[in-house]
C-alpha cells in the first residue's frame, strides 16, 4: 500500500495526521490508475 499526502504529521508510532492523502496499491504513486482520496 502506498500513501501520498500534501502534509503529514507523525504523532507517535501508530498515529499519523494526513491532509489530502491518496491511498493506492498502484506502482506509480505520482499518477496512479486508481486511488482512495482522504481530504482531511
Amino acid at each position: 500500500m502506498n500513501i501520498k499526502a500534501e502534509i503529514s504529521k507523525r504523532e507517535n508510532d501508530s498515529v499519523y495526521f494526513l491532509k489530502s492523502a491518496r491511498i493506492t496499491t498502484a506502482k506509480n504513486v505520482d499518477d496512479p490508475e486508481y486511488y482512495f482520496l482522504s481530504p482531511k
